[in-house]
């Protein structure tokens, strides 16, 4: 995996690789990361796959609200196919909808049901900061943001980070079908694959 401190830095070392002309360790199996920037992934792998005829698999990690130290989610893709792994946020921007749009498969948190977290163990701090901005995003607000980001392209959905106490898979999973459907989106919770990652186990592969 290759790191680049910034954006301009990744432009410079792409354009750096012309084509027939990049060095001998730039292959398909190679995976360049690059901080949040305007310019996104898009770009810059397309510059890869212009100027050297190969892909590359480019990580983003970017920008979301939690109460940790610099959190971050991952936006993946290697010129063909972008995936992306997007948990712990209190609540979602611009931003987030920006780096999630156009993908071909999503894990997304589902944490909670709202009445479970409110009428369960939790004490109330706990509950609180749960349902902040800085928290954990809950069924209904997965839904809704997957409203802003579904297309015909998106071949499936994982809805993660379940919570134990305050949520069940088949609440989750019912919650976010109802939101697509009943939302301001042209599709329907059936018009896409999406299952609930299990804590237990890991998920089967997904082929795309």
């Amino acid at each position: 995996c290759y790191v680049y401190n910034d954006i301009d830095q990744a432009t410079f070392r792409t354009a750096g690789c012309r084509a027939g002309f990049y060095p001998n360790w730039f292959n398909e199996n190679v995976s360049v990361l690059v901080p949040e920037a305007d310019i996104g992934a898009g770009l810059v792998t397309y510059m890869l796959k212009l100027l050297t005829g190969k892909h590359v698999n480019f990580l983003e990690p970017f920008h979301i609200d939690h109460d940790a130290a610099e959190p971050v989610a991952y936006r993946i893709e290697n010129g063909k196919k972008a995936v992306a792994v997007a948990t712990d946020m209190g609540h979602y921007t611009d931003s987030i909808v920006r780096h999630l749009k156009y993908l071909d498969a999503v894990l997304l948190e589902s944490n909670h049901d709202v009445r479970m977290l409110e009428t369960g163990p939790y004490p109330y701090p706990l509950k609180r900061r749960i349902l902040s901005d800085f928290g954990h995003l809950s069924n209904e607000n997965a839904g809704r943001l997957l409203n802003e980001i579904l297309h015909d392209g998106l071949k499936k959905i994982i809805l993660g980070h379940l919570s134990k106490e305050n949520n069940l898979p088949e609440l989750a999973y019912e919650t976010v079908k109802c939101e697509i459907t009943l939302g301001d989106c042209p599709y329907r919770g059936d018009d896409f694959r999406i299952e609930v990652a299990r804590r237990d186990c890991v998920s089967a592969g997904i082929e795309f």
